[in-house]
């Protein structure tokens, strides 16, 4: 999406009434990466993850690899899978977040601030208060399919 080596700043959005998530400020940098779609899914620490559909390939042939015998990459690919969606930014930059991601991340009517954050070759979508606990070391409560997800990835090595 964006070259590893360009330092790109961290943004703070807010998710409107309508659930779109303005990502303007961290994908209109490089919009060749926008040519079909982007697939957006639930993270492993319980932010949301952006990734470009070849990165999402890789991983899904990776899992593949794994075998349909090997129960962690079962329960890992089905749970990314099932909250697995492809977005596309509307004309004002913004996409529509299922009520499902929401949820699983931390957002509600009251939490809605967003803090956008480019790790690796994915856009990362926390919700506020979770970053901050995130960052200072703090836990802070995850959605149990979460839990799981995260369970699954740290026995897996893609």
């Amino acid at each position: 999406m964006t070259a590893f080596d360009e330092f790109i700043q961290s943004s703070k959005v807010k998710i409107d009434p309508k659930n779109r998530l303005p990502v303007g400020s961290a994908l209109k940098r490089d919009e060749s990466s926008l040519s079909d779609s982007l697939m957006l899914t639930i993270g492993f620490d319980g932010c949301l993850y952006f990734m470009p559909a070849d990165e999402w390939n890789d991983l899904m042939a990776k899992l593949k690899e794994k075998g349909a015998t090997n129960s962690q990459a079962i329960r890992f690919e089905r749970t990314i899978t099932t909250y697995a969606s492809k977005v596309k930014p509307d004309a004002q930059w913004r996409v529509v977040v299922s009520p499902d991601l929401m949820e699983l991340a931390g957002f509600s009517n009251e939490k809605r601030e967003a803090s956008l954050i480019w790790v690796g070759g994915h856009l990362e979508v926390w919700e506020k208060s979770n970053l901050e606990s995130y960052m200072s070391g703090q836990t802070y409560k995850l959605h149990p399919v979460v839990q799981s997800l995260k369970q699954a990835a740290e026995e897996l090595t893609l």
